[in-house]
């Protein structure tokens, strides 16, 4: 990744915690630096990047405040799973009110930058506007992560909650909704911000885990969540963008993520 590159990815992220900062700025002290400290733990925003390095390279009508709203309302879904993560393994623990009243509240920030536009979804749900598919983007996405972690018995360890595939895949379609995609396209950026978030996820258990091992091995993938992109078909994914300079910059976002670390995405 360039330099430029990387510059643009910060200021996004940057512009993504400000915004975050603003929906804080009401709450009580207390609330605000217990629903903090699990948005800092993720301080580079990946997923929000993601989110609007996508929607810069479709062809769609949304703004860049449209963009960044819905990257900081991913950000706060991401946060909120990482707090109801470690309620269920520290369900005994003092501190387990003050967690469950910031992830609630993290959970209604989740839906504050869902926009209210009441155009049609250019997608298969003839019947949704674009907030509509919105809302109902950030709501699979919490009953996927409660379907495919909590009821799978794999919460002995919160650090091992599969947040990023099931976020980042909902950021991709966000993506899709608020610039109005096709469904072919929309599609392509939920598999692809699927396949990102797992190679994040990959390397953020492996380093968790990588004290308890004996072997390198991949830590065990999430059960529940749906097929990954091979190589060719990331590739495929982003050739259905327009060819421009914005798509330039979401590959090389996406070859970054993809080369780093002891996982390819072909192997998937």
């Amino acid at each position: 990744m360039t330099a430029s590159s990387e510059s643009a990815e910060t200021d996004i992220a940057r512009a993504i915690d400000r915004q975050i900062q603003t929906w804080l700025k009401a709450a009580p002290a207390q609330l605000v630096t217990d629903a903090t400290r699990p948005i800092e733990e993720a301080a580079d925003q990946f997923s929000g990047r993601y989110l609007v390095l996508a929607g810069q390279a479709l062809p769609g009508t949304a703004d860049r405040e449209q963009l960044l709203s819905a990257a900081a309302s991913v950000a706060c879904l991401s946060a909120q799973m990482r707090l109801k993560a470690n309620e269920a393994i520290e369900a005994d623990s003092d501190d387990t009110t003050r967690a469950v009243l910031a992830s609630d509240f993290l959970h209604s920030l989740a839906y504050a930058g869902v926009p209210t536009d009441d155009s049609p979804a250019q997608t298969r749900h003839a019947t949704e506007s674009i907030g509509q598919a919105c809302y109902r983007s950030l709501t699979t996405a919490s009953q996927r992560f409660t379907r495919c972690w909590f009821r799978s018995g794999a919460n002995d360890s919160a650090q091992t909650a599969p947040i990023e595939p099931i976020v980042t895949a909902a950021a991709g379609e966000l993506a899709g909704l608020l610039e109005e995609a096709n469904d072919k396209r929309l599609d392509a950026l939920r598999s692809l911000g699927l396949t990102l978030g797992l190679q994040r996820w990959r390397q953020r258990t492996s380093r968790t885990q990588s004290r308890h091992r004996t072997a390198e091995s991949d830590p065990e993938l999430p059960q529940g969540l749906p097929e990954t992109l091979t190589q060719t078909e990331v590739q495929e994914a982003l050739s259905m963008l327009p060819e421009s300079s914005d798509r330039s910059v979401l590959e090389r976002f996406v070859d970054s993520v993809l080369t780093i670390g002891h996982s390819n995405p072909s192997e998937t």
